[in-house]
């Protein structure tokens, strides 16, 4: 009975040994498992996107939408200047991002404020080619004037009443002029009172600060004029009216009257900000193209 009772206890201390051994393994089990769990969790990133949110900007030319347009984008990010970005530059959900688009021979843009999604942000986008355009003028017999600022062929002959005259901007075909800064200097402002510049939606503006006069006796206007499209050919009412007593040309080798286009476009300015002109904030200037027209009021 003795031995039978420690067999009996034997075993019993063996089951109390296979418990707590069965115990102590379940609970490294569970802190394995717990351990694992944790670590295999996705970490969320770009504000709580599993795809951290990018930009792609999808870019054609505006008048010839099949034709694909590459820039150059630069970003403002939540109202800071980052630079360049690509496709696979990284923003956060919810970022509010502004674009500048750059490419040769397009007119730079300016896309409207928007804010950044979980993924690929497609953002479709337009630019107008652009060149050199040109100028016609025709004086007050409707002659084309000869461009030269030493006179030519065909001159505007002097007079001592205002001079109205026909200029006209023609654009090129699949391309457009740009919002255009047109800057008129006659070089006499003994003799000339007033200069300006008539026709649909023309503004007065300030003479940009790069501009560079001819003639330090001069009088210097500028205009806001709207872009013209696509072989667009435009009429504006050109206007030189004479100082009180005096004739426009009538001395010496006459009046010289310079014309020169500034095309407008966007541009990062010293604040940081996108603004779209011909010059920044400084007066440097930031315009696409630029073309002239240059006359002798003469004889």
């Amino acid at each position: 009975m003795k031995n039978k009772k420690g067999k009996s206890n034997s075993a019993v201390v063996l089951l109390g040994i296979i418990l707590a051994v069965v115990l102590v393994g379940g609970i490294v089990w569970f802190g394995v498992s717990q351990s694992q769990i944790a670590r295999t969790n996705v970490e969320l990133v770009a504000g709580d996107c599993q795809t951290a949110p990018t930009i792609t900007v999808s870019t054609t030319d505006a008048i010839n939408p099949g034709t694909s347009v590459s820039p150059t984008i630069r970003a403002i990010v939540n109202g800071a200047y980052i630079g360049e970005i690509t496709s696979s530059t990284n923003f956060k959900r919810g970022d509010k991002v502004q674009l500048l688009l750059n490419a040769s021979d397009y007119l730079d843009t300016v896309l409207p404020e928007f804010s950044v999604d979980c993924g690929n942000n497609i953002i479709s986008a337009s630019m107008y080619a652009t060149s050199t355009n040109s100028f016609r003028l025709f004086n007050t017999n409707g002659n084309l004037v000869t461009d030269s600022a030493t006179g030519g062929a065909v001159n505007q002959s002097s007079s001592a009443s205002p001079i109205s005259m026909d200029l006209r901007i023609d654009s090129t075909v699949d391309q457009s002029t740009g919002d255009l800064v047109i800057v008129i200097e006659a070089s006499n402002t003994s003799e000339v009172d007033q200069i300006t510049l008539s026709g649909d939606n023309v503004e007065s503006t300030e003479v940009p600060q790069f501009y560079s006069v001819n003639s330090a006796s001069a009088i210097v206007k500028a205009f806001k004029v709207p872009a013209l499209i696509d072989g667009e050919s435009e009429s504006f009412t050109l206007l030189l009216s004479p100082e009180s007593g005096q004739t426009i040309g009538g001395a010496g080798t006459g009046v010289i009257t310079y014309i020169t286009a500034y095309s407008e476009q966007a541009y990062l300015d010293k604040d940081g900000k996108f603004k779209v002109g011909v010059e920044d904030s400084d007066g440097n200037a930031k315009y696409e193209d630029t073309w002239d027209f240059d006359f002798a009021i003469a004889g």
